[in-house]
């Protein structure tokens, strides 16, 4: 069997899944949880697919062809996707996204390992409603914005399960009609509340000062996320940044890449000072939170700011034996080093 025709079949199987999911939402909330995080999880060990099958396959094991194509061999779990994702493919997965998919796969582990009569009677399809939404709204994004090729052949089925899964948001209704009060309090505030990309309800409400960074949260079906607006780069209207790896502008509908977003940021005039004066040091520094590797600028609006997940900085620290930039305090990085070195000490072990 080719590496095409096992990414296909991986392909169908994770969409029966989550098919099966959206089925079982209104009369069997824990089944579609679980179903819904299994073809969540095969749809990103199919991106890994797609480049080879042997990217599946857990480290702690040598990859062998023959026991892949019976079924006799160990694959990856959500930490290892997202690391092979980012350290293979160089696809950096938001902190958002991937906070979202791993709060399912805990939901999903209580309920496999630990059910019981009470533990189903707390499972309401509310609550799961909620949790597939946002994770699957993060998860589509990422299908049909960064990888839309991958994709291509099931477009039409990545979309009815869009429409299937988004049209139990009905079971929302009831938390969205108890918060009219709140959001009438919200907007006299001074809050601006728009509508949710998850939910579709006008329940986002966006921090007060909205000129650059600000957070955005759901008060229904509690997506959040920071956001940056900004001119984009082909037609210069203003649109919403939230830290993916590629995005499209919703006015142009023109792709828009990190690195757009980087040079956007930087600020190009501080950089001409510091070449004429000699410094041609990098601007990038890496990101502690995301793991993002030279993701982190100090943008022209004074703020040290991650591209990939949105995360702010107060400074960025240089380590002393290489000289890459970080944003965590470093203490002793001479001999200890940093994420990119092993420091002085490496080097003293190797004499």
């Amino acid at each position: 069997m080719s590496n095409k025709m096992m990414f296909s079949s991986l392909v169908e199987n994770s969409l029966n899944f989550l098919n099966k999911a959206i089925t079982e939402i209104k009369d069997q909330p824990f089944f579609s949880l679980i179903h819904f995080y299994t073809g969540l999880e095969l749809l990103l060990k199919a991106r890994l697919m797609n480049e080879h099958w042997s990217l599946i396959i857990s480290r702690k094991s040598v990859p062998d062809l023959q026991k892949f194509t019976n079924g006799d061999f160990q694959s990856i779990n959500l930490d290892e996707i997202l690391e092979a994702l980012d350290k293979t493919l160089g696809i950096k997965v938001a902190k958002t996204h991937a906070d979202a998919f791993h709060l399912v796969r805990k939901h999903r582990n209580r309920i496999v390992h630990f059910f019981h009569g009470a533990q189903a009677q707390k499972t309401k399809p509310e609550q799961i409603v909620q949790e597939q939404l946002v994770a699957w709204h993060f998860l589509h994004q990422m299908i049909t914005v960064q990888w839309p090729q991958v994709f291509k052949p099931w477009a039409k089925e990545l979309l009815d399960i869009d429409k299937g899964l988004r049209k139990y948001h009905t079971y929302l209704r009831i938390i969205f009609d108890q918060k009219a009060a709140t959001f009438r309090q919200l907007k006299a505030q001074g809050f601006k509340i728009e509508s949710c990309p998850s939910c579709n309800f006008k329940s986002l409400v966006c921090s007060k000062n909205m000129d650059f960074l600000y957070q955005a949260k759901c008060e229904v079906c509690n997506l959040s996320a920071p956001r940056i607006n900004i001119s984009c780069p082909h037609c210069a209207k203003i649109f919403t940044y939230e830290g993916d790896a590629t995005t499209n502008c919703k006015h142009c509908k023109r792709r828009i890449f990190i690195k757009d977003i980087e040079n956007i940021l930087l600020d190009h005039g501080e950089l001409h000072i510091r070449a004429m004066e000699g410094d041609f040091s990098d601007p990038e520094a890496s990101c502690v939170e995301c793991d993002g590797f030279h993701t982190v600028i100090n943008t022209k609006h004074n703020q040290i700011l991650c591209m990939a997940c949105l995360s702010d900085f107060p400074e960025i620290y240089l380590c002393e034996w290489c000289g890459e930039g970080n944003t965590k305090i470093l203490e002793n990085s001479y001999y200890e080093g940093c994420s990119h070195c092993n420091g002085a000490s490496d080097w003293r072990r190797e004499d």
